[in-house]
This record gives C-alpha cells, sequence and structure tokens, in this order.
C-alpha cells in the first residue's frame, strides 16, 4: 500500500493535480521519513503550487539526507532565482557544478545567475560549456543569444535563436523578432 500512494503521487503530479500530490506523498512521507524521492516529490509540487516556503523545507530535507542530490540543489537555486537571489542562487548551481562538471543544465543555470550578477564572460563560458556538454539544450542557445544581442553580436544571436527554436524553446521566437527583424 505504501508504494501505491508514492505511485499515485506521481500519477497525480503528472496530471497536474498538485494539492492532491502532495496529500499522497505525505502519506507515503508518513510511512517512509526518509525516502527522498518522495521529499524531492512533493518539493517539486509545493513548488508548482507557488508555496516555495514549503519547498524549500522539503528540499532542504532531501538535502540532509542526501548533500550531493543535484536536483535539490537546482531546485533550490530556480527558487531563488525567480526570487531575485542570484546571489544565493548562483550558489547553488555552483555546487552542482562544482560536482558534476558534465551537468549541462547546472551550467546553464549558473550563466544565468551569472548574467543577472553582471558576471557576463563567467556567463558566456558557462552558456559555452552547457552548449558543448548537451548540444541539445535549448535554453543554453536562447540565454548565450540574449548574451550575444547584448554584446551587439546580432549574428550570433540570431543564430542561437533560431537553434533555440528548433529544440522547441517557446521564448525563441520573441527573441528573433525582437533582435532579428
Amino acid at each position: 500500500c505504501a508504494s501505491d500512494s508514492s505511485d499515485k503521487g506521481d500519477v497525480l503530479f503528472d496530471s497536474g493535480n498538485y494539492q492532491e500530490a502532495i496529500l499522497a506523498y505525505s502519506e507515503y512521507h508518513d510511512i517512509k521519513p526518509r525516502n527522498i524521492k518522495t521529499l524531492y516529490n512533493r518539493g517539486r509540487a509545493f513548488e508548482e503550487l507557488g508555496q516555495n516556503d514549503n519547498a524549500l523545507q522539503d528540499y532542504e530535507r532531501v538535502l540532509k539526507l542526501d548533500p550531493d542530490h543535484s536536483k535539490a540543489h537546482l531546485s533550490i537555486g530556480n527558487i531563488y532565482f525567480k526570487m531575485e537571489d542570484y546571489q544565493v542562487a548562483h550558489y547553488q548551481f555552483d555546487l552542482v557544478v562544482t560536482k558534476s562538471k558534465q551537468n549541462s543544465e547546472a551550467r546553464m543555470y549558473r550563466g544565468k545567475a551569472n548574467q543577472k550578477l553582471g558576471n557576463l564572460r563567467e556567463a558566456m563560458e558557462d552558456y559555452n560549456h552547457a552548449i558543448q556538454i548537451d548540444s541539445q539544450n535549448g535554453l543554453a542557445y536562447l540565454y548565450r543569444g540574449i548574451l550575444n544581442a547584448h554584446y551587439k553580436r546580432k549574428s550570433y544571436a540570431c543564430r542561437d535563436f533560431n537553434k533555440a527554436k528548433s529544440l522547441g524553446v517557446e521564448e525563441a521566437q520573441k527573441a528573433l523578432e525582437k533582435y532579428c527583424s
């Protein structure tokens, strides 16, 4: 039965029923309080509902059980990024990059934080590394394109936006219209 509650939470989460997913994950958490997957997924459900304090609590609990849980660090970083605390976001992303140099997502997120902090050279390096690691990381192309546009390198920016668009990044079309028409 306990496994059913966690699986039920996953199904509810996938269908967008986040509040009900939280209830299912909480039920499972009562039975297995050290289950990292359940804590992390409940945190994601809280985050989807905009309950960032609850999400952060669950992510922090995950890190107490597994200090190297990269997804928890990235999730914490993303919450702080949304709250415009770029220094804390950068710190969380940097922890993942330091431990896993081949994590394209962490490189891309650290690049965004660097860009917001005004560390433009470091941001460009992060985007380049993210793309080198995973040539299908469409967001890395989008953000590198925005940085190229900032540097007035229109042809590079437009190439990046086109690549991001081809990889399914919706925001790329707006960037193409803004910078490349």
